[in-house]
């Protein structure tokens, strides 16, 4: 079986959970005898871009022309069964999913976030909860609060893209949600149940471990959507020896 693995990476210089599954899932299909395509793009790429291409960066969520030549050609070489998307902003854009479509490959996405609808991908602003922009056509909401990157110019942008690739979203043949909160934000958007299986994310057994110790341990980035303030507020609250 051959599988094409698509993703954008992050900035080294923003640790990032995405790109370490991404990395763990081709490791473990590869061992598993799987034929692994990587289409691997990194946000570390832009800097050392040429000119020209840093002009086109601004419509390259929408459609990136780069991008989608040298898939048609790895497609037209390789004949995958499947495309596996994971991240496809900057660089990549969700464009791949038509480009793969009309090599009669098809799709299958994993998503890490809510940027089917919000802007910053994480229905979350100012300390709060925030799904201001679910059920718009176009999420003025993220262009008035500067959601995506502080930056209103930006935000406006990928509320655009997102109008633009609602029914790129909704073609997608199978999507693979990390929890029952990102399969509910699916089904909400108007993606069918049956098109959903909901897989946490995993890791290698690390074989027999040693006894578990006291206290706490967060794992994740320290950032408040994380819940961190949440996490600490709960240990406020309780005694010593309580939780």
């Amino acid at each position: 079986m051959k599988i094409v693995v698509a993703h954008n990476r992050y900035r080294q210089a923003q640790p990032s959970g995405e790109n370490t599954i991404v990395d763990a899932e081709i490791a473990q299909l590869t061992a598993a005898g799987v034929d692994v395509l990587p289409f691997i793009r990194s946000s570390d790429e832009i800097p050392s871009m040429s000119k020209a291409a840093k002009a086109l960066l601004p419509i390259s969520p929408i459609y990136a022309p780069q991008a989608q030549q040298e898939l048609g050609r790895l497609l037209t070489e390789h004949r995958p069964d499947v495309l596996h998307l994971h991240n496809p902003y900057p660089l990549l854009s969700p464009w791949v999913v038509r480009t793969a479509h009309k090599h009669n490959v098809p799709v299958v996405q994993t998503v890490h976030n809510y940027r089917q609808v919000c802007s910053s991908g994480l229905y979350f602003r100012d300390g709060m909860i925030c799904q201001d922009c679910r059920g718009r056509a176009l999420g003025v909401p993220a262009i008035v609060h500067r959601c995506y990157r502080n930056s209103r110019t930006q935000s406006a942008l990928m509320a655009t893209t997102l109008a633009v690739h609602r029914p790129t979203w909704r073609s997608v043949d199978r999507y693979v949600a990390l929890t029952s909160a990102v399969a509910a934000h699916l089904r909400d958007y108007g993606i069918p149940a049956d098109r959903i299986v909901i897989k946490p994310n995993g890791i290698p057994d690390p074989g027999r471990t040693a006894p578990l110790g006291d206290g706490f341990l967060l794992f994740g980035r320290l950032s408040p959507e994380k819940g961190l303030d949440l996490l600490l507020d709960a240990w406020r609250r309780h005694p010593d020896g309580a939780l």
